[in-house]
C-alpha cells in the first residue's frame, strides 16, 4: 500500500463564492510537530474568520488523527481535512485550511465540500515521499563479523547507521523481520521506499 508523507510545506488559495480558502501542509513526525505547526499557521492568519484543521500522524507505532472545526458548525470542516488526508492516504502530514469570509453562507454541505476540496487541493500538489512501516533493528558485534553481516543486510534491507567502536560495530537496520540472531528490535517507524 502506498503511503505519503509530505516533503516540506505547501499552500494552495482557493476561491468559494467569494470566501477565500488557503490550505497549508507540512510533515509532522509527532502529535507535538503538528500542534505547532497548527499555531504557527493560526498566529499567521489570526485575522481569518477560521483556521480549521487535521493531523494524522504515525508515532510510537500508533496512527493518531485529530481534527478541530475552529468555530464553523460542527462536522463540517475538520472532519473533511482529515477525510482528505486519509483519502489520499498521506500519514505524518498536519493540514490547516483557513477562511476569510466572502458574504455568501454555504451551507454545512457547501462548508464540508469547500474544506474537502480545499485540502485536497493542496495535498495533490505537495511534494511526496512513499514510505512504508517498518521495523527498526539494531545489531551489534565483533569487528570480525563485520562482512558477513553486512552481506546479509545488503541483500534485503535498508541501512539506517552504522557505528565502529574498537574492536565491535553497529548497524541499525530497517526491515520486516530480523536477519540476524542477535537483532534486537528497538522502534517501528516509517522508512522511505523511493
Amino acid at each position: 500500500m502506498e503511503m505519503k508523507v509530505p516533503k516540506g510545506t505547501h499552500r494552495n488559495k482557493i476561491n468559494i463564492k467569494r470566501s477565500i480558502f488557503i490550505a497549508t501542509v507540512s510533515r509532522a513526525y509527532s502529535v507535538e510537530e503538528a500542534k505547532e505547526f497548527i499555531k504557527k499557521v493560526s498566529r499567521e492568519f489570526s485575522d481569518a474568520t477560521h483556521n480549521c484543521w487535521a493531523y494524522r500522524v504515525y508515532e510510537d507505532a500508533t496512527i493518531l488523527e485529530h481534527s478541530s472545526d475552529a468555530g464553523e458548525p460542527s462536522g463540517t470542516a475538520g472532519i473533511s481535512i482529515l477525510n482528505a488526508i486519509k483519502s489520499l492516504n498521506f500519514y505524518n502530514t498536519a493540514v490547516v485550511v483557513t477562511r476569510y469570509f466572502g458574504g455568501v453562507k454555504l451551507g454545512v454541505k457547501g462548508l464540508r465540500e469547500a474544506y474537502s476540496k480545499s485540502a485536497k487541493s493542496a495535498l495533490e500538489a505537495v511534494e511526496y515521499t512513499i514510505v512504508k512501516p517498518m521495523n527498526i533493528y539494531r545489531v551489534q558485534s565483533h569487528i570480525s563479523d563485520y562482512g558477513k553481516v553486512k552481506s546479509i543486510l545488503s541483500k534485503e534491507t535498508t541501512i539506517v547507521e552504522e557505528e565502529f567502536f574498537e574492536d565491535k560495530f553497529e548497524i541499525v537496520y530497517a526491515s520486516d523481520k530480523p536477519l540476524t540472531e542477535d537483532s534486537i528490535l528497538i522502534r517501528k517507524e516509517f522508512v522511505s521506499v523511493d
